[in-house]
Formats: structure tokens, sequence, C-alpha cells
């Protein structure tokens, strides 16, 4: 139904966690921080740190105390990793071929937080005490191994190009904080082990030093050098839309962008014909690629009223300028566009419904008296037999009731919702039923109510050991 079924392994597979970037999950600076030094293996710097003290803890607990619960969230981790690694590991690509909808998912890098969820469980599992012993020659060797590393790579980079030289220092820099990490998760173990403080001093102790470490290494992540809300800020052209456009819609999908974020008119009740909606209908898309331009007669059934240019950009000659708005954009109205609802007589059947090009928009049989995104309300007053016309798009799920009765929809140029009625007076709703809303429903409430089953079974095992 989206463009997403027809996602090649290509396009599932974008975003994917290179493997090079896995030396971030112990040292995430090491490729750099923001927009100025960063120049890692692909532009999303974070890869699901969940600092060095954590990390310790999950080790303890995989290494030294594989119980059931512990080796089931270290194989959760594990295989949150292949996932996000998508088309580094062979995981993905077999999910991708074999399990239903999962090929309809991008950026596997997102699975990361299966990894982070796993090791984060796991580490509350820990075994400090018997893992002490070997934590001291672990950390010794990573001390040394990073610091030679760190000391190395410094010396190389002297008399190198100054960026090159720059990434170099940046690479030595986090080296260092993780060694500098290493140290206080040592000590604070070690403080544990040998009881030297209460366990509520040294709870707040590993707070502050979680809290460190991420607020540290998070303090310039991916902040931009230009405001990102930029492009939010019109309120002259938005006073100016909500105060014209009635029910139409406004199209920013033009040369805008930069000027007029894409969701703008979704933060202002403004509808936009394309929006940012990564889950576009393969029916709509197919109807907007084959449009033929904005003077078209396809382009006019979409309720388009208004459109935005950036100031000097002609657009065809149904278009007026209505108002020149700040940020360098010009508002354009149509004057061609179809209403919302209209009412035809006698359209000529096409292959997967009727065609209504070129009729003419009789909308005086037809109000809204109620509009939202799941329901619409109309009074119709049909002079003769014909079909309700509604900008809408149709979809799976949509059901049409004409005065308490059923009425199949039929689609009017392969994209929009239509309904037949006879002549006379008729009170019409349109609904929105997901196809799977119920299923989804009753699996959440069956899923909620086992979840507390088990809590409250552990509670009670808990009180009875």
């Amino acid at each position: 139904m989206s463009v997403r079924s027809a996602f090649t392994y290509a396009d599932a597979a974008q975003y994917s966690l290179p493997p090079l970037e896995l030396v971030g999950i112990l040292v995430p600076g090491f490729f750099g921080r923001g927009p100025q030094n960063a120049w890692g293996p692909w532009a999303r710097v974070e890869v699901g740190y969940l600092g060095v003290f954590p990390l310790f803890l999950a080790a303890f607990a995989i290494w030294l105390r594989r119980t059931r619960k512990t080796i089931f969230f270290g194989a959760l981790a594990l295989g949150g990793l292949l996932l996000a690694l998508g088309g580094y590991a062979i995981l993905h690509g077999w999910l991708f071929q074999f399990a239903p909808g999962f090929g309809q998912l991008r950026a596997p890098a997102r699975f990361v937080f299966l990894f982070d969820f796993g090791l984060a469980d796991d580490a509350t599992r820990h075994k400090i005490k018997a893992g002490l012993k070997y934590a001291a020659w672990f950390v010794l060797l990573v001390a040394l191994t990073s610091g030679a590393l760190a000391l190395g790579i410094l010396i190389v980079g002297q008399g190198q190009d100054p960026a090159l030289f720059q990434r170099i220092a940046n690479a030595a820099n986090a080296l260092a904080f993780f060694i500098l990490l290493i140290a206080l998760s040592l000590a604070l173990l070690l403080v544990w082990a040998r009881n030297w403080l209460s366990p509520r001093v040294w709870g707040g102790l590993v707070i502050a030093l979680i809290a460190f470490d991420l607020f540290s290494l998070g303090a310039n992540v991916d902040v931009g050098t230009s405001d990102p809300t930029l492009g939010y800020q019109r309120a002259d052209i938005v006073a100016f839309l909500k105060t014209n456009v009635g029910l139409a819609r406004i199209d920013s999908r033009t040369d805008v962008e930069g000027l007029w974020r894409p969701d703008t008119g979704l933060l202002h009740g403004l509808q936009d014909v394309y929006g940012d909606n990564p889950l576009v209908l393969n029916s709509f898309q197919a109807y907007w690629d084959n449009l033929d331009g904005r003077d078209s007669a396809a382009y006019q059934l979409l309720n388009v009223k208004y459109a935005l240019a950036r100031r000097g950009t002609p657009l065809p000659e149904n278009f007026v300028k209505a108002f020149e708005g700040g940020g360098g954009i010009t508002v354009w109205e149509n004057k061609t566009a179809a209403p919302r609802a209209w009412f035809v007589t006698n359209p000529p059947r096409a292959e997967n419904g009727i065609d209504v090009t070129g009729l003419p928009y009789n909308t005086a049989p037809v109000v809204i008296t109620g509009y939202g995104p799941n329901e619409i309300v109309m009074q119709v007053n049909a002079p003769e037999d014909g079909y309700i016309i509604l900008s809408e798009v149709d979809a799976p799920g949509w059901r049409a009731v004409v005065d308490g009765q059923a009425t199949e929809i039929t689609r009017a140029n392969n994209l929009l919702r239509a309904f037949a009625v006879r002549a006379g007076e008729h009170y019409a709703r349109m609904t929105y039923e997901p196809p799977l809303f119920q299923f989804g429903a009753i699996l959440s409430l069956v899923t909620a109510a086992l979840v507390l089953l088990f809590i409250f079974a552990s509670l009670w095992h808990s009180k009875q050991s």
C-alpha cells in the first residue's frame, strides 16, 4: 500500500552501521564530535554508547553470571548489534528475505537500541567482587594499548596537513578520555569490593560518573552551524494561509526547501498536498509522478489552493500572486483548484472506477459539516442521481455510509474517494477504521496483561524465596 512495499534491499539497508564505527561503543569521540570535527565513515556519529561503567557491569554479568536471563539479554544485545550492521551482516539480509514486513523498515542502525537495552539489563545483574580480579588485568591491558595508540597517532600526525592533524588530535583526546573513564570505573569497583563506602554514597558516585561520561561526550552531538528552526519561523505566511485557505491544501513541494520546512503546515494545522510523509501511498506517489505540471487537470483535482515558491520563481498562468511573505517566499493562489467535495453526473467509467477529469465542480449539492482525519460528515441534496467526489486519497479502511446504509466507495481517477447517491437529500459519513486496528488493540491488551502477570509472578516468587 505504501511506497515502502516496493523497497529493494538497497533501500532497506540504507543507514546501516559501518563496522568501523563500532569503535564508538567504547570511544565515541574517536571520529570527532560536532559538525566541524566529525569525519567518520557515515554522517551519524552515534553508535549506541552506554558509558564505560555500565559496559564493565554488563561484561561481568555475561562472563561470570550466566543465568537464563543474562544469556537471554546478552543474546538480545548481540542480535540488535547484528541487525544494526544491516547490509554489513547476513542476519539483516535473511530477515529482509524471509520475515514478512521486515523489508519495509529503513535505517537498520536503529536496532542498536536493542543492543543497548540488552546490555543495560545485563549491567543490573553484575558480580563486581568476582569480576574485579579480571577487571584489573583487563583495564591495565586496555589502558596501555589505548595510551600507546594515542601517543602513536599523535607522533604520526606531527607535520601533517592541519585538517588531518586535527582529526588525529581528536582521536588521541578521545582515547585519553576513555583511559580516564576506565580508571574512574575501576576505582569505583574497588571501593565497592572493599566496602569503603555505604551503598547510598557509592550509588550516588556511580550516577555522577555515568552522567559525567554521557553528558561530556554528548555535549556537541549533531549540532549544526545553522538554526534548523528558521524554516518554521514564517508567522506572516502562516497567518495569511490560515485566514484564507479554508478547507483546501497548500503545496510546498516546489523550490522552498530550506526556507519552509516540509512539515511546517502540519505544525500549524495546514494541509500540505505532499508534506513530509515517509509512508506515502503507492497510489498517490504514482499519481504525483505522472502529473503534467501544476496547470494540468490532474493537479487541480488535488484541491491545492495555494503554492509556495521562492521569490522570482514563476508558476503557471492558473496561479496569481497572493502574498509576499518573509524569508524570500511568495504565496501563489491557484484559481482553478478543485473544491474538497463536489457533485457530478454520468462520469465516464475508468479501469478502476470513474474518471472526473474535465467535469464541472458542482459544489451546491454537497456541504461538509464535519471534518477530521478519521471522519467526514456531509449534507447532500442531489438534483439527480450521481456521485459525490471528495478530493481525498482513498485507502483500505475507509467506509462510506449514506442515510445509515453502507455504500461502496468508488475510486475517481484511480486516487480519490467517491460514492454514488440518489436524487434527493441525504446524510453521508465517511469513517476510517484501519483494517488491523482491532487486532492490534487486542494484541496490545493481551501483551500488557502478560507483562503484568510476569511482574506479579516475579514479585511473588521473590517473596517466597
